[in-house]
């Protein structure tokens, strides 16, 4: 939760380090290859005008990704307080509830519920933690917040193996009554 970490650690993923040099990568990759860039360069009169418009491009182009990484934030951010579904496609939660896996789903559901406001009352515990800067309290909601992560992970795995098999279900009646049909 940190905003920017200044160590350099090789096994750590998310520092500064790791995002400058990925990111050096990705610009490489990015403005290599792109055709645009290859055509302002080419498509120049002049070397000053080829050259002022890869740096215009540049200007334009770099902040676009700094607003693509903070829509992406704002997303984080957004569900870390407000209830995602437990399974996105509601169409096919709907058709397994028709099943007689409703009731497991139901419970799955209500289960999820539950440990998605364990987990918001623990994002607003660090908060809490952070403007107060208790280090020991920090830690501890961190940990807690990644053991109901896990949780909730582990309840949407069960849904979803639910979802399958009631979609099984209906496949295997499906094709008993396409094969009792004469030909």
């Amino acid at each position: 939760m940190n905003l920017i970490n200044l160590s350099f650690d090789l096994s750590d993923r998310y520092n500064i380090w790791s995002g400058l040099i990925g990111g050096l990568f990705l610009f490489l990759s990015y403005f290599g290859a792109d055709q645009s860039q290859v055509g302002r360069y080419l498509g120049g009169k002049s070397i000053t005008e080829t050259r002022l418009g890869l740096l215009f491009n540049g200007l334009l182009k770099v902040p676009m990704q700094f607003v693509i990484l903070y829509i992406g934030i704002l997303v984080f951010v957004f569900y870390q307080f407000n209830q995602a579904p437990v399974f996105h496609n509601q169409s096919l939660i709907h058709k397994a509830k028709q099943t007689e896996y409703a009731d497991k789903i139901t419970s799955l559901e209500s289960d999820y519920n539950k440990v998605f406001l364990d987990r918001k009352q623990e994002a607003e515990n660090l908060i809490g933690a952070i403007r107060k800067e208790d280090t020991t309290q920090i830690e501890e909601s961190k940990k807690s917040i990644e053991k109901i992560q896990a949780s909730e992970k582990s309840i949407r795995s069960q849904v979803k193996e639910q979802i399958a098999a009631a979609k099984y279900q209906a496949l295997t009646h499906w094709i008993r009554i396409m094969c009792s049909l004469p030909l």
